[in-house]
């Protein structure tokens, strides 16, 4: 776990926008309506060492990106706003996923006056039925 967020804590520091160079895989569906959201994808090893590979903006348009597939992903959903008369809010959701190759994922996140969800659905491309994937937590890595 510690690992984890010593990777996580050193990334902030060079945001930058995701490659999607992969297979789109992934929809996210955002319902932002004050503040922002932001989604920072990082690749994870078998030593639970996560590696930042981007960060993407989520506004109220869907987005397609690619996830490399059968390989363990940390996502981690930023929401944040600030006020003149409240101050700076943020809080992170994060989950790991190991998207399977043949399997389309949707992410369905908003956030609404200070309140915000994040859940993935994942779905077989030929047809099969749509679930909600089970939320691994941070933890769970460092538990491997």
């Amino acid at each position: 776990m510690l690992v984890l967020v010593a990777g996580l804590a050193s990334a902030c520091s060079s945001i930058h926008d995701y490659s999607n160079s992969k297979p789109e895989n992934l929809t996210l569906k955002p319902d932002v309506r004050s503040g922002s959201a932001r989604l920072h994808i990082y690749d994870v090893d078998n030593a639970c060492n996560a590696k930042y590979q981007g960060t993407v903006e989520l506004g109220s348009a869907k987005v397609k990106v690619g996830l490399p597939a059968n390989k363990l992903s940390y996502l981690d959903f930023n929401f944040s706003d600030s006020s003149i008369f409240t101050g700076s809010h943020s809080i992170s959701s994060g989950m790991y996923l190991t998207p399977r190759a043949g399997y389309q994922y949707e992410a369905v996140v908003s956030y609404i006056d200070k309140m915000y969800s994040a859940a993935i659905y994942e779905q077989d491309m030929h047809g099969g039925a749509r679930h909600e994937v089970p939320r691994i937590e941070p933890k769970a890595c460092a538990s491997k």
